[in-house]
């Protein structure tokens, strides 16, 4: 079982479960290491819409997996969210490089543009 904190090899690269919007988290993976590509997807903010949109997902009991994590913010919170991600990713790129996302949200049925 893959716990919070947890930081997992695959071959020459290296990923972590944790909060993405703890700075901790960057410092934790990468410490100075500067990567040069960001590929993110971020929580949808389902929210409540989650056990109807996942109702035949084995793998995420009935939309709870995304419930449990509060994917219901306001579309404010929700934005703060995604900002303050990219904001903490940005000490961790080299210059130049491009950034790729989906920061959409399902609740709101928008998709955020971050540039």
């Amino acid at each position: 079982m893959i716990c919070s904190g947890d930081i997992i090899k695959l071959g020459r690269h290296t990923i972590i479960c944790a909060d993405s919007t703890d700075i901790q988290t960057y410092k934790k993976l990468l410490q100075d290491t500067k990567v040069d590509l960001v590929l993110t997807s971020p929580p949808y903010n389902a929210g409540i819409l989650a056990p109807k949109l996942l109702a035949k997902s084995k793998i995420l009991d009935n939309g709870l997996y995304l419930n449990k994590y509060q994917d219901n913010l306001t579309k404010q919170d929700y934005y703060n969210f995604c900002i303050n991600t990219l904001n903490n990713i940005s000490h961790f790129v080299k210059k130049n490089i491009r950034y790729f996302g989906m920061f959409h949200t399902i609740k709101n049925q928008e998709t955020i543009m971050v540039i």
